[in-house]
């Protein structure tokens, strides 16, 4: 992914990886008192909504790749930045959006007592460790004594809104938060482990809008990050530029050779910038 580190800063700080690294070995720690655990967790949501609330743009370009080792912390920061942008470009309710939150830190922690985390075992190529890490996760969420929202959010965040999952949910009966897990989950795979150029991160969630992805949810999606996705270069006006991020049913365009940034409303992209023009 081309991204703009250069010029931009990212959504996210990088230095919130290793906050999450922490707060993932706390809430896995038997030493830590349950309240500690969840009012650390709760604070945590509390500072990403605010860091993503301010700022003026909705871009992808805080994902992160690394060594499979670091795979589950780098893909909850991934995840966490994906979903606190939708909660704050769809202006949900500060309660909700925080319970949304830690229901994305906690989702995947049922990899760790399964051993060695690996990208792979998050697919249904990982077999008994994909079908298992939702039920300890689950568990893991009624330790902490959260809400059912959440909890039953974990258990289900790998269906399919068609039915096709291991559990065989099926459309608005899988549940709320984890439907926006499975559509940010697939934002971080496509990018860090496919390798899918992100002009192409969109068009797959069209392809498998109301197969895969709640078609709701989908439009939210292409609302927050615009059709077009941070970091893909484009041909506008004859000059080679770079999406920068959306805001507010506008893509922000820079121009290379000038450093200059245009904002284009979405449902004029089809005239300034013309198919086979990106890259």
């Amino acid at each position: 992914m081309r991204l703009l580190y250069t010029c931009y800063d990212p959504l996210l700080p990088f230095e919130l990886i290793d906050v999450v690294e922490r707060l993932i070995d706390m809430i896995t720690s038997t030493a830590v008192p349950v309240p500690t655990k969840v009012r650390e967790l709760t604070n945590f949501a509390i500072y990403v909504l605010k860091v993503a609330g301010k700022r003026k743009l909705r871009s992808l370009n805080f994902i992160v790749s690394g060594n499979p080792d670091e795979w589950l912390v780098k893909h909850t920061y991934n995840v966490v930045g994906v979903i606190a942008q939708l909660m704050c470009e769809m202006r949900f309710p500060f309660i909700e959006a925080q319970k949304v939150i830690r229901t994305v830190v906690l989702h995947d922690l049922g990899h760790i007592p399964l051993r060695n985390p690996l990208p792979l075992s998050d697919t249904p190529e990982g077999g008994d460790r994909y079908r298992l890490h939702v039920v300890l996760g689950y568990r893991l969420c009624r330790e902490l004594d959260l809400s059912m929202d959440e909890c039953d959010a974990i258990l289900t965040h790998h269906e399919n809104f068609d039915g096709s999952g291991f559990m065989s949910r099926r459309g608005k009966t899988i549940p709320f938060y984890a439907r926006l897990m499975r559509m940010a989950d697939d934002v971080e795979k496509l990018v860090t482990d496919q390798g899918v150029s992100t002009f192409n991160v969109m068009k797959h969630f069209m392809l498998y809008s109301s197969k895969l992805y709640d078609p709701d949810m989908v439009r939210w999606m292409i609302a927050t990050f615009g059709p077009i996705p941070t970091g893909t270069t484009v041909r506008i006006h004859g000059e080679k530029g770079m999406v920068e991020g959306a805001k507010d049913g506008r893509l922000a365009v820079v121009h290379l050779g000038t450093r200059n940034v245009e904002y284009i409303p979405f449902e004029k992209l089809r005239n300034m910038i013309q198919p086979g023009e990106m890259e």
